[in-house]
């Protein structure tokens, strides 16, 4: 979303999480600090993978 012709906002946000992608949500949100955005939305779809992958970013994440 713009605001003064700036964007403020992302909202429509993938991440690991989904099919289409591969970059873990930690990565988006520093991207989103380095670009000065106010906030994001994570629309990740529908993965039957899912536990799988919660395993896998937890462990990233400890």
């Amino acid at each position: 979303m713009k605001v003064d012709g700036r964007i403020q906002y992302d909202t429509h946000v993938h991440t690991m999480f989904s099919t289409d992608s591969v970059t873990p949500m930690r990565s988006q949100l520093d991207r989103a600090k380095q670009l000065h955005l106010k906030g994001i939305c994570f629309t990740d779809h529908i993965d039957y993978d899912f536990q799988q992958k919660a395993v896998r970013w937890t462990a990233f994440c400890i």
